[in-house]
């Protein structure tokens, strides 16, 4: 898990090997091997961040609609950078079940736009002091 907090990319699939700790099977050790192989393949790649006077907020926002086939949630996918800099990437499974993609989308649409009110606050903030 200590992992997660430098490699966002891999936080999904850990988080399903994890699901699966107090009683794991041959696949999910398999799984949890291709992780590591995976991670050990990507240590020369990392972000960079560069000073800059643009500092604009910007975002992106994103939904899969039932890719998840045994509970048939969706997932969310939300991004956002100050500049062209990356400050927060979230992607999670939606706490509800669309029954249609735009329903999704709409989902999606709503915790990004919570996200990026609360990016907004903290900015105001830090820029007030």
């Amino acid at each position: 898990m200590f992992i997660c907090n430098t490699r966002l990319d891999i936080c999904y699939v850990v988080s399903l090997c994890f699901r699966y700790m107090d009683d794991p099977s041959c696949l999910h050790l398999k799984a949890t091997k291709r992780i590591l192989r995976y991670v050990h393949g990507i240590v020369d790649f990392c972000i960079h961040y560069f000073s800059t006077n643009n500092v604009k907020l910007g975002g992106f926002s994103d939904s899969d609609w039932g890719s998840n086939l045994y509970e048939w949630n969706s997932t969310s996918e939300n991004y956002f950078s100050l500049g062209t800099s990356l400050i927060t990437w979230i992607f999670k499974k939606q706490t509800t079940i669309a029954l249609y993609f735009i329903e999704a989308k709409y989902i999606a649409l709503t915790s990004a736009g919570v996200q990026a009110l609360w990016l907004q606050n903290v900015l105001s903030e830090i820029d007030e002091n």
